[in-house]
């Protein structure tokens, strides 16, 4: 019986040993979701078995789908940073044309015009120009004109009360071009008589002179000028044209001298330079100006000799023209008023006369020529 029993008892644990240690368990680790196989696989002693345990492969596409966390962290700045080639491209055109036009404007308006006045003197006569604010308002002409050490404040009154008063009315031909365009205006030109009348006759543009003895005398005229606009104006944009001389002799040649303050042509020392061409005194700016200008230039008719010329003879009119040469290569033109002179030279004749008698030659008589009523005795 013990051995029945114990035959039993061994079959019964072979039985037991034939079986999974614990069935449950495997059937829950075969539905395991793959989170909790990492979790396993991150004891290190399934490496020391030498087998290539399931969690590895998890971990491996685990990894990979990190990856492109990885990736897509440094592409994510790229859309705010892709303005930065559309902005500089944007950029690039407008700043470089914005720096051209400003560096192509700064020297417009500083060269040659950074000298708000300018004065040049010879020869009993002289020109002023006002550049910039200096041309626009009285106050900014005063302060300028105030630089000028051969001006004192009559002068500069003078200049002021001038340059700043209504012009005189011009005269435009049909065939003359217009006085504005293209951005550039001219306000006005003018002439007018800085000698007085000898005697006055209420007509400014009409000089009476009587000239005090047979000495050479002079009389001088002044040009205003003015300009406006957008653009300054390049060397040789401006002419002043005028008459090289209105007063003649007896034998219809010009009498006297003409002075003008300006150098002659090519000369660049001045403002202005001057060239005679034909009968007219051409007058250029050799230098850039403002596009507001406003200045004047006075003119004289020098060694003027009494009995050299026609008593009572009118002169010639005298004019000035302006043209100007707009930035786009028009022309626009003003013609000033007309003025004219009148000698008295009939005393002065007289007087020439009557002081060339006295040193006449005088023809002596032989005594034989006397009738004898009228001799001497002894003779």
């Amino acid at each position: 019986m013990k051995k029945n029993l114990l035959s039993i008892m061994l079959a019964t644990l072979m039985l037991f040993s034939n079986l999974p240690a614990n069935p449950f368990y495997v059937r829950a680790e075969e539905n395991a979701p793959e989170p909790t196989t990492v979790t396993e696989t991150a004891d290190p002693s399934a490496g020391e078995t030498g087998e290539t345990p399931p969690p590895q492969e998890t971990s491996d596409s685990l990894n990979e789908t990190e990856e492109p966390e990885t990736v897509e962290e440094p592409a994510e700045p790229t859309p705010e940073t892709e303005p930065d080639p559309v902005y500089e491209v944007q950029e690039d055109p407008a700043a470089d044309e914005a720096e051209d036009k400003e560096e192509a404007a700064v020297p417009e308006e500083t060269a040659d015009t950074e000298t708000a006045v300018t004065y040049v003197e010879n020869g009993g006569v002289y020109a002023v120009q006002l550049y910039g604010k200096a041309a626009e308002k009285k106050e900014d002409a005063v302060a300028a004109l105030q630089t000028v050490e051969k001006m004192d404040e009559e002068k500069i009154n003078e200049t002021v009360m001038s340059l700043f008063a209504a012009p005189a009315q011009e005269t435009n031909s049909e065939e003359t071009p217009p006085r504005s365009l293209d951005g550039s205006n001219i306000e006005g030109i003018s002439v007018k008589w800085i000698t007085e009348d000898s005697v006055s006759n209420d007509d400014d543009s009409f000089l009476y002179v009587r000239p005090s003895g047979n000495n050479p005398f002079s009389v001088r005229l002044q040009i205003d000028y003015a300009l406006s606009g957008e653009h300054n104006y390049a060397p040789g944009d401006i002419t002043i044209t005028i008459p090289a001389n209105i007063i003649h002799k007896r034998n219809g040649s010009p009498a006297g001298i003409t002075v003008i303050p300006f150098p002659e042509d090519p000369s660049t020392k001045n403002d202005f330079n001057w060239k005679l061409v034909g009968d007219k005194y051409i007058l250029t700016n050799t230098k850039r100006m403002s596009a507001a200008t406003k200045g004047y230039v006075q003119i004289a008719f020098d060694e003027l000799l009494p009995h050299e010329l026609v008593d009572m003879e009118v002169s010639d009119l005298f004019d000035a023209c302006i043209e100007v040469v707009t930035h786009k290569g028009n022309t626009i033109a003003l013609r000033s008023n007309s003025i004219k002179a009148q000698f008295d030279t009939e005393a002065r004749i007289i007087e020439k006369s009557a002081v060339k008698r006295p040193y006449s030659t005088v023809e002596r008589i032989p005594a034989s020529s006397i009738p004898p009523s009228q001799r001497i005795e002894g003779e």
